[in-house]
């Protein structure tokens, strides 16, 4: 039987960011004969699934996962089951196979999609809500209060749209990614997770949100505003107050810190990370991670000075700086390629 949650189970204390949807618990030993797998330590029970590292502190209890770390052993050929409380102990349980650990994890995980053993988000339309008669909404979709969804609009399973967020014409939300996870196998992982857009989002029209892979979310934190024609591929993070201008592309996978700026025409590569108040300029491709307040312009798309908090740019002497807009004041710090405001120096 599929269960089904509501948004507030889903939480993580301390957090707003949504824990992933679990799986109906499996014992190693069970996923060991089944697939042809060495079990080696304990017989946990796997309650989650985990794909990507910038969701692994989202996953609830023990977790089956390839994203190994360990010594002296064939990576190529394990795959680990690791507790939230056994992060960085090598001592965890694993499962050794075969063949690659990338095709038996997309294979574990696609039959246990196919077995319906994923939970799914409640159903639910809040009467406040304003959707469009020509808009598409699937089961397992649960709009907040006060939310707009405009005319052709799609939502996906699994997706989340909370109070206040405005979804545009013809946008969709929670699509299934085309990616191959496993390249040379032509596997794809399963699109069992969701998306999740906090309070304040809007979506403008034609912009696409693929949904998450292994029951995880993608995520659009508070006022995070996306404009038209923008795609964000599975499991990527926006924290809040992120801005997207037309035509751009941010990958799969990519945690996008709070208050950045991505400018039109922009694409950031898979798995990128970028700090936060980040400034990019026009047409840019981000292929390596940026820090903090970084300024990138120019087609060699290279962080070429700092941003202010209000985005203007920072010219720097003897390590210190004063925005010419705001007033904001800031020191670099020694030994490392970071700036911080000289009201916490």
């Amino acid at each position: 039987m599929v269960v089904t949650m509501q948004p507030a189970e889903l939480l993580s204390p301390g957090t707003n960011r949504p824990r992933s949807l679990r799986i109906n618990a499996v014992k190693a030993s069970s996923l060991a004969s089944t697939y042809g797998l060495k079990l080696v330590g304990e017989d946990l029970e796997i309650t989650a699934l985990v794909a990507r590292r910038n969701v692994f502190g989202t996953a609830a209890g023990a977790c089956l996962t390839f994203l190994v770390d360990l010594q002296n052993v064939d990576k190529s050929a394990l795959v680990l089951i690791r507790d939230q409380s056994l992060e960085g102990d090598t001592s965890s349980p694993f499962l050794l196979s075969t063949s690659n650990a990338v095709s038996t994890f997309c294979s574990i995980a696609s039959d246990l999609e196919k077995q319906g053993k994923f939970e799914q988000l409640s159903t639910f339309v809040h009467p406040s809500a304003k959707v469009a008669a020509s808009a598409i909404l699937y089961e397992n979709s649960y709009i907040d209060r006060d939310a707009v969804i405009g005319p052709g609009a799609i939502i996906y399973p699994n997706t989340y749209v909370g109070e206040g967020v405005i979804i545009s014409p013809n946008a969709t939300i929670g699509n299934t990614s085309l990616k191959y996870f496993d390249r040379v196998n032509r596997l794809r992982l399963p699109s069992t997770g969701g998306v999740w857009l906090e309070s304040g989002v809007e979506i403008r029209p034609s912009s696409c949100i693929d949904r998450g892979t292994c029951g995880a979310f993608t995520f659009l934190g508070e006022e995070t505003k996306i404009d038209n024609l923008i795609h964000i591929g599975s499991d990527a993070f926006l924290g809040k107050r992120v801005s997207l201008p037309g035509s751009s592309y941010v990958g799969e996978g990519c945690v996008v810190d709070d208050d950045v700026w991505i400018g039109p025409k922009t694409a950031v590569a898979d798995g990128v990370h970028i700090g936060h108040h980040a400034y990019i300029g026009t047409g840019c491709l981000i292929a390596n991670d940026l820090p903090a307040q970084a300024l990138v312009y120019g087609l060699n798309s290279r962080a070429y000075g700092w941003a202010c908090y209000c985005r203007g740019a920072l010219e720097f002497k003897d390590g210190k700086a004063q925005c010419r807009q705001c007033g904001e004041q800031f020191s670099q710090v020694a030994g490392s390629n970071a700036i911080v405001p000289m009201s916490v120096v």
